[in-house]
């Protein structure tokens, strides 16, 4: 994530690193997920353990660069799924401080001077939209909002239920495109409107010390990682380790800041 990309994020709530996957290896991850849903009508399937692209993608460079910048060092991976429209239902979710605040958003006026945020979402293509197909949808600067709404509540009490109303952007994405953003920020999906089915994936990275899953949910993937890198991502949640005999604090085993 360069500088750019940084304050967009900082600013609007979200970031896309455009064509940021190749295109020959999308169509190899769509035909992964043709075989292994095999025609089922299914909105939400798990993706770790069907293949290594899925776990390679989970360690993408500009991914892990753009965690680095906001999650700070010795982050991992909370949990990660593969998502089809029209099966899945539209909604609006998300929101500041929502999912018992490990949803938040800390800009410039941090005592760091940088964002700081809690879980944060990583969408890939596997497919276009836009505004005429609908689908992945987030209302800009939600992520800062002094409304402290779930994303639900926001859509249905706020907004009417309305999905064409100005202030949900529908953003146009090609399939390889990455979509990051904080969980605070507003987002959803808006009904799907186009004649093919919509896919991306998900992937969600928390600061080393949380966990929104039980840790059950990521360990039993421990067996499909390549490398040191993706098991230091499938850790589980810390921030030290304790001896009883340590004197001091500062004496402690932080978590290690290898990512």
């Amino acid at each position: 994530m360069n500088n750019e990309q940084h304050y967009v994020l900082d600013s609007v709530g979200l970031v896309v690193a455009r064509e940021a996957v190749p295109q020959r290896d999308i169509a190899t991850i769509n035909s992964i997920i043709d075989k292994a849903i095999n025609g089922r009508r299914v909105s939400k399937y798990s993706i770790l353990e069907l293949d290594g692209m899925f776990m390679d993608l989970m360690t993408h460079p500009w991914i892990l660069s753009a965690c680095r910048r906001t999650l700070e060092d010795g982050f991992r991976i909370d949990h990660a799924f593969g998502l089809q429209q029209p099966f899945a239902s539209a909604n609006l979710h998300g929101g500041p401080q929502a999912c018992q605040s490990s949803c938040f958003y800390t800009g410039a006026a941090s005592p760091t001077g940088k964002a700081w945020t809690g879980r944060v979402s990583v969408g890939i293509s596997l497919t276009e939209q836009s505004r005429e197909t609908g689908g992945f949808a987030y209302i800009p600067g939600s992520h800062k909002s002094s409304f402290l709404l779930h994303g639900s509540v926001v859509l249905r009490d706020y907004l009417g239920g309305n999905f064409d109303h100005e202030s949900i952007c529908i953003p146009t994405l090609k399939a390889g495109d990455i979509v990051f953003f904080p969980d605070c920020l507003v987002h959803g999906t808006a009904p799907w409107k186009a004649s093919y089915a919509r896919r991306a994936l998900y992937y969600m990275y928390s600061p080393g010390y949380m966990a929104w899953r039980p840790y059950s949910e990521i360990e039993k993937y421990l067996p499909h990682a390549s490398s040191d890198l993706q098991r230091q991502l499938l850790r589980p949640p810390y921030v030290a380790v304790f001896t009883e005999n340590t004197q001091l604090l500062g004496d402690n085993q932080w978590r290690t800041p290898t990512i």
